[in-house]
């Protein structure tokens, strides 16, 4: 679980470009008047939907990992708070694989096919994401036109994306069906593994269970940024909210710095701006936020590894 330093390095500069786009032209004694302005109730808040949230990805990996060995929610909810730490600790984003480590070390159960199941989670998550963008609200377009583009390319993309999967599960099963010798067949067998976690695609049952527990899981993500807003001081605005959810988590699947600092900040920022919210306000409330998340999962990350036993040498 290596991390090559031009990758650190991309990383940073990412990071570093992302970081300067937000922060040019802040008034940074209006930044941190807003940031005394918040309110603990909400904040507190934010943090409980935040581990609400969490325990469900546990009981979506649950559901998922079920045709292959029964796992306890809550066990899972703790490995899941483990690949966030990671995530924000370490550069890379080898916190799914690093999960995907410890259950399979934990549990004695394929790491290629409990990685498997992570890669569905992450479609799951990809998968409902580009629909809200195909159905943001109305009022939205009309605030803010782009939003209607977003919609029309967040409908291409999603059938690109499920389109993708139905080849891809059908290129693997003649793939792997072939007899392969040498170190192409140990390639190939961990593949094998690999692609059996990719087999829930084929179980109706167990994807609607989980995608039904990955509707609430963005529930309770968009709880978190919705209760927050009166928090800083902004009226509650359900649109908006929506929208920095879709925006955020498209951004930071790049490529960037540990927990995601510069991408995270940027998009929540400028979804908030496009809704009207002044952009000292929108990033501070962008900087509160991205702390609700560091106190949620690194703390607790760091705990459970310790009681587990995991090092950070077993981690890099």
């Amino acid at each position: 679980m290596k991390v090559t330093w031009k990758r650190i390095v991309f990383g940073v500069i990412v990071s570093g470009l992302f970081i300067y786009l937000t922060i040019r032209g802040l008034n940074w004694e209006q930044v941190f008047e807003h940031l005394k302005t918040l309110n603990l109730f909400w904040f507190i808040l934010t943090i409980i939907f935040t581990f609400v949230a969490m325990y469900l990805r546990g009981v979506r990996w649950a559901i998922l990992l079920s045709p292959y060995k029964k796992f306890p929610s809550l066990y899972l909810f703790s490995i899941e708070l483990i690949g966030y730490m990671v995530n924000y600790l370490l550069p890379g984003k080898l916190g799914e694989v690093v999960k995907s480590y410890v259950a399979g070390e934990d549990r004695n159960i394929s790491k290629g096919v409990v990685f498997g199941t992570v890669v569905v989670e992450r479609i799951l998550d990809l998968a409902f994401i580009l629909l809200l963008g195909v159905f943001l609200p109305p009022e939205l377009k009309a605030r803010v036109p782009v939003v209607k583009k977003i919609s029309i390319g967040s409908l291409i993309l999603l059938f690109v994306v499920l389109g993708g999967i139905l080849i891809m599960h059908q290129f693997r099963e003649k793939l792997t069906q072939k007899d392969y010798r040498g170190w192409i067949g140990r390639i190939m067998r961990s593949l094998e593994k690999f692609s059996q976690g990719l087999d829930v695609i084929g179980s109706p049952s167990v994807l609607l269970r989980a995608f039904i527990v990955t509707a609430l899981v963005w529930f309770f993500t968009f709880l978190q940024l919705y209760v927050l807003m009166p928090g800083m001081g902004i009226r509650p605005d359900m649109a908006l909210s929506l929208f920095a959810i879709f925006l955020f988590t498209l951004g930071i699947t790049i490529p960037s710095s540990p927990g995601d600092i510069g991408p995270f900040h940027y998009f929540i920022t400028i979804a908030l701006v496009s809704g009207g919210i002044q952009k000292d306000l929108a990033f501070a409330y962008a900087v509160v936020y991205h702390l609700s998340q560091f106190i949620t999962v690194v703390p607790s990350g760091i705990v459970i590894s310790l009681t587990k036993g995991l090092s950070w040498k077993e981690v890099k």
